[in-house]
Formats: structure tokens, C-alpha cells, sequence
């Protein structure tokens, strides 16, 4: 079955080495992911979220890489055309149907050379915006997946009240048989697609927030300047950006003004009227933040396990 996300998962540029928890020397002096086996008295969803912090450090490298080396892609290209001599042209093709309505190519456009360089230099700008928004609907996913990783640990946290009686009752009998097993998995799995379509709108900063008070997990303790309300006040601040892109806003609001000078950093410096300019800085921005996220989570799951010892 393919995985959530379209095509994100098929990038691929970036590989992990696992090595064993235990085995720190001759590895690095500070490993990126540290996955934690399982123990007795050790609830399953610290252990099973530390193994797919590296995968998804790989998810969030590969998208900013694939947008990051496009965009140097048209800045190589507009140097090229622009040293190129006049007598050369770009041709662009496209489809259209004929008298019979078969589809044919077509010539759309012929630019000669100077054309050419500047039209890259004027497409160039709006691939940060994509990646911007490429990024954000990445983080969606992660922090989705980090609510069902707890959640198929602990279901009761989202099957309580009267409604969902009937569901709890499946959930306590599903290992008296096969067929039970069966009735407990439908069952559930509807309830966690309902329960993620309605968390949705609530906002990312929200389900963020709600999975650290679900889970009881801590900021790390080594950490003094921000936790994790300032970490969620820079997600609704990405967000906003993000919403304000995909609505074809071309100006900064007076709300995301507001959020840039609440937001953890100063990268994301815009002011209410100003243009909505999305950079390469900003991904790189995001990417780095998506980086620190997941670090912070691995920590916090590392003194988690501790305590529970």
C-alpha cells in the first residue's frame, strides 16, 4: 500500500546508519536518533516513536533537498541561457486537440536566448513558496504520526464517553479471537481517521501542543531559552504563512506580524502589508526547525524511558 504523502516518500536522497543504543563507542560522539528498546514496565510508544525519528529526519532532509537543488537548478540555468548566443531559443510544447479531438503537441512558446534567462529568473522566486508549503504539509504528517504511534499504545485516550462505548467494549474483548481481532481493528481505524479529520482544522499548533499533553512528555531538561509553547507559537506562525500561500495572498497579514515577533528566531521577520516574499533562507529556516523538533522529541522520549525505570 503506498505510504501517506504522495510522492514525498519516493525522494530518497537521504540514508541512515542504525546501530545498536548500547553501542556508543566507535560510533559518533553525538548520535542523531537514539532508539530505545523495549523493557518491561515501558510503555511501547516511547521505544516505537524513538525508531521512526531517523525516517522521518530523512523525510524532512529529502524534501528541502529536492526543492533546494530545483531552485539552484533554475539559478544554473538563467546564468547558462544568459551566455548563450542570440541565434539559440528555448522551444516549450504542450497539447491541444485537433479537428478530430486527437491530442497533438503543440508549440506553446519560442524565447530566444536573453528571453530565456529572464523568464528562469521570474519562475524562480515562487519554487520557495511550493517548497514552503511542500515542508509544512510534511511536518502535518509527522506530528499526525506521532499522536498514532501513543494512540495504538493507549486507545482509551480517544474512546471515552458514552459513544464510544461499544468500541471500548471491542478493544477489551479483541483477543478472544480472530473474528474479534478483526471487529477491534475496522472499529479503530475509523475512529483514528475521524478523530484526524476532525483535529485537522483545529490547527497544527494545536495537535502539537496536544500530543505533548496527552503523552506527558517534557521539554529536555538541558533546555533554558525556549519549551514547547514556544515551539508550537513557531508552528502557528509557519502556518500562517502557509495559509496565507496557498490562498494566493501575495501580503503579509497583520496576524502573521503578530506571530513573527512571538515565533522562536528571527528569520521569520514579516510585517503586516509587506510582501509575502518566501526565500530559499526560509526553507532552509524550516528544515532547521523540523531538525531541532525532532532532536527535542528524542531527547524528552530518552528521559521519559528514565523515569519510567
Amino acid at each position: 500500500m503506498p505510504e501517506k504523502g504522495g510522492l514525498r516518500p519516493a525522494v530518497g536522497f537521504t540514508e541512515h546508519r542504525r546501530i545498536n543504543w548500547t553501542d556508543f563507542p566507535g560510533s559518533p560522539d553525538k548520535p542523531d536518533n537514539i532508539v530505545l528498546p523495549r523493557a518491561e514496565n515501558i510503555p511501547d510508544w516511547i521505544p516505537n516513536t524513538t525508531a521512526m525519528i531517523g525516517e522521518w529526519r530523512s523525510k524532512v532532509c529529502d524534501v528541502y533537498l529536492r526543492w533546494a537543488i530545483t531552485i539552484n537548478a533554475m539559478h544554473e540555468s538563467q546564468d547558462s541561457w544568459s551566455k548563450k548566443a542570440e541565434d539559440r531559443a528555448l522551444k516549450t510544447v504542450t497539447m491541444r486537440p485537433d479537428k478530430k479531438s486527437a491530442v497533438q503537441q503543440i508549440t506553446l512558446a519560442v524565447w530566444p536566448a536573453k528571453t530565456v534567462a529572464e523568464n528562469y529568473r521570474k519562475a524562480t522566486p515562487i519554487l520557495s513558496a511550493y517548497g514552503f508549503t511542500d515542508m509544512f504539509g510534511l511536518l502535518e504528517e509527522i506530528v499526525f504520526e506521532w499522536h498514532v504511534i501513543l494512540l495504538n499504545d493507549d486507545p482509551v485516550l480517544i474512546l471515552k464517553g458514552p459513544e464510544f462505548k461499544e468500541l471500548r467494549r471491542y478493544y477489551a474483548q479483541r483477543d478472544d479471537n480472530e473474528k474479534a481481532m478483526q471487529r477491534w481493528l475496522q472499529g479503530w481505524g475509523e475512529r483514528l481517521e475521524s478523530w484526524r479529520r476532525k483535529r485537522l482544522y483545529d490547527g497544527l499548533h494545536k495537535v502539537f501542543l496536544s500530543y505533548f499533553e496527552r503523552s506527558k512528555l517534557k521539554r529536555p531538561s538541558q533546555f533554558t531559552q525556549t519549551d514547547i509553547s514556544d515551539w508550537a507559537k513557531t508552528i502557528e506562525c509557519i502556518a500562517e504563512i502557509r495559509n496565507l500561500l496557498v490562498h494566493g495572498e501575495s501580503i503579509a497579514s497583520a496576524r502573521l506580524e503578530k506571530l513573527c515577533e512571538e515565533s522562536v528566531g528571527n528569520v521569520l521577520s514579516y510585517k503586516a502589508g509587506q510582501a509575502l516574499d518566501v526565500r530559499l533562507e526560509h526553507l532552509m529556516y524550516f528544515e532547521m526547525f523540523c531538525d531541532q523538533i525532532l532532536s527535542s522529541l528524542n531527547v524528552s522520549l530518552v528521559e521519559a524511558y528514565e523515569e519510567y525505570r
